[in-house]
């Protein structure tokens, strides 16, 4: 799409998806784009990516504020010189027509001339399952299925069609949030059991959300990429359910109150008090962990809890290089980003896989919460 080579070893350093504009007012503006990372190459370059269910007059004004406000955000000024750099940028439409473009433009006409800037376009519909694969585009794999939106309907009337369909899927491997945060699981287990999908889809209750689900995605594909069947993987998968642990530091207990989890008596108090929970996410299950002072103390519980865990339940993995450390946030980019810091600091050499708190989980913890754990890698079969 930009015309790069990577070799799939390079570091990948994602951004903040938050941007805010100051207001003249002192208010802020929220900006939120759908990604926005660096790749560590021979140089480092910055992109953003937008998906798009289909094309619409006001995208490419969107576009420019998100590209503005990621090039201010990392601006630098040398005396009297402000020095912005704006993202490589690209959309991915789900959807697309013949009056799709393949390419959008950004022109600019300054004082000084005219700019212009292009922004990729990627249609989903173009590539075919093989192509999916073949190429590794996996994230593509969920969109799919908007190539035979249009004959949804011919679907339903006829069986011979739809037949033909689902020979297309041989096999779906479903990962949803955790069966003990929502019915999600509960759901389609009991559709994957009816006739003609029994046997072909397979629904994994693993357990996890936010940051661990992410990391288990990944380890999904690549037992895709080693040739198991989704059965195999949804059974090993499902076998490393227990090997994972996570702490969440909560920095407002209004969101507790209002879930009932304590009362508004005891959250008064605990305001008064200063008192930051640490929760404890264990097997899909929120569950109250340490109540601290302060929430630079309830930061230090946190990471003492996961230096011990480390230390004790999960050591022979570390020692094996079979254990992934996370992280997770629903603070701001910048106190994130200080946080990941403090946690490469308690845990040197290991690297630090960070996501936004899950909206399954920030519903319960509010703003500024902030997580840190570490899940096994699944382990093989014979």
């Amino acid at each position: 799409m930009f015309s790069e080579h990577y070799t799939g070893k390079e570091e990948i350093i994602f951004s903040p998806n938050e941007h805010f504009l100051n207001q003249q007012d002192g208010k802020e503006d929220e900006r939120i784009t759908d990604t926005c990372f660096k790749i560590q190459g021979k140089e480092i370059k910055k992109y953003h990516l937008e998906c798009q269910s289909s094309a619409d007059s006001s995208m490419l004004v969107r576009f420019f504020e998100y590209d503005t406000q990621i090039a201010l955000d990392e601006g630098e000024i040398q005396g009297n010189v402000l020095t912005v750099t704006f993202p490589h940028s690209a959309v991915l439409f789900l959807r697309c027509s013949e009056s799709t473009p393949d390419r959008l433009k950004t022109r600019v006409i300054t004082p000084a001339g005219k700019i212009e800037y292009e922004i990729q376009v990627m249609k989903s519909q173009e590539y075919t399952l093989k192509e999916i694969f073949e190429k590794n585009l996996l994230f593509l794999i969920p969109f799919y299925i908007f190539t035979h939106e249009k004959q949804f309907e011919n679907y339903e009337k006829d069986d011979i069609k739809l037949k033909a369909l689902l020979e297309e899927y041989e096999q779906i491997l479903y990962i949803p949030i955790s069966s003990g945060l929502s019915g999600s699981w509960a759901t389609a287990m009991a559709m994957a059991q009816d006739e003609p999908y029994e046997g072909r889809v397979f629904v994994v209750d693993h357990g996890r959300v936010s940051t661990p689900l992410h990391r288990l995605i990944l380890d999904a594909a690549e037992l895709i990429g080693e040739g198991y069947s989704g059965k195999d993987i949804r059974d090993i998968l499902e076998a490393s359910r227990e090997d994972m642990e996570i702490y969440i530091g909560v920095d407002t207990l209004e969101h507790l109150k209002k879930g009932g989890r304590i009362t508004p008596a005891a959250a008064l108090l605990g305001t008064v008090l200063n008192i930051k929970p640490v929760l404890k996410l264990d097997v899909g299950m929120l569950d109250s962990y340490k109540k601290c002072r302060g929430f630079g103390k309830a930061k230090k519980a946190m990471i003492e809890a996961m230096e011990h865990d480390i230390n004790t339940r999960f050591k022979e993995y570390k020692d094996r290089g079979e254990l992934y450390l996370l992280a997770a946030s629903s603070a701001s980019g910048q106190e994130t980003e200080q946080w990941v810091k403090e946690i490469e600091e308690a845990f040197p050499g290991m690297e630090v896989m960070c996501d936004n708190l899950s909206l399954g989980v920030s519903c319960h913890t509010g703003q500024g919460a902030l997580g840190i754990g570490c899940c096994v890698k699944p382990g093989r079969r014979l």
